[in-house]
């Protein structure tokens, strides 16, 4: 080899024809890995969003009664013993 050979040797001609692969190093690896990982997380994160289900689809609607709203407030001791019969009859009367 010649001293201009020595003087112009390059990185392209050192490593002619073995890829990139070689010259990853631990940060090339690295940053692959933590690329894979982001591209995965996006991924499931997608799927779940839409395979989810939506909680207030399913959920149904369930109106008191009179009777039932008459019971809590029994239970919360709104009203007395007398006045919760008295407002039981005129309910189911």
């Amino acid at each position: 080899m010649d001293l201009t050979g020595l003087l112009f040797h390059t990185a392209e001609h050192h490593h002619e024809g073995t890829g990139w692969w070689p010259m990853m190093g631990i940060w090339g690896w690295f940053w692959m890995f933590i690329g894979i990982a982001v591209l995965l997380v996006i991924t499931i994160l997608l799927i779940y969003l839409l395979f989810k289900e939506d909680d207030n689809k399913n959920t149904k609607t369930v109106l008191k009664g009179p009777e039932d709203i008459l019971k809590e407030r029994y239970a919360k001791g709104d009203i007395s013993t007398k006045e919760y019969r008295e407002m039981k009859k005129e309910i189911s009367g």
